[in-house]
């Protein structure tokens, strides 16, 4: 038996990383003005916690 296709299309997937509450905050607000329903793009905000961003040692 087949699969049934699917009937939407995969949305763009936004990663935003913030160092603390006020820019987690800052963004939520950017993603409210200019991320609309149905849009085809999906936000995520995560919040680092002051880590910075992790690098790779090579």
């Amino acid at each position: 038996m087949k699969k049934a296709a699917s009937k939407h299309a995969a949305a763009l997937t936004l990663l935003l990383v913030g160092e603390g509450d006020a820019e987690v905050a800052f963004l939520g607000l950017l993603k409210a003005l200019y991320v609309h329903r149905g849009s085809g793009v999906a936000v995520t905000i995560k919040n680092a916690h002051g880590k910075g961003a992790k690098t790779s040692s090579t």
